[in-house]
């Protein structure tokens, strides 16, 4: 028997139902942070859009120091 607490929050510790073959889950985690990715890239281009002066702020260049 559940106690309420676990009840009420729908938790079950032992599903009757088996989890996700790992490849499939690897293909779901890949595809979800490729599609955050792709969503932070349209933010930024959007960002540049509405604020055209941070558009040089986009480019990443490492500094370089004088030998």
């Amino acid at each position: 028997m559940m106690p309420p607490a676990m009840r009420l929050l729908r938790l079950d510790l032992a599903p009757a139902h088996r989890g996700p073959h790992p490849l499939r889950l690897a293909l779901a985690a890949l595809c979800a942070v490729a599609g955050s990715l792709a969503g932070d890239a349209l933010l930024v281009l959007a960002g540049v859009a509405v604020f055209p002066a941070t558009r040089d702020m986009c480019t990443s260049s490492s500094p370089t120091t004088a030998s």
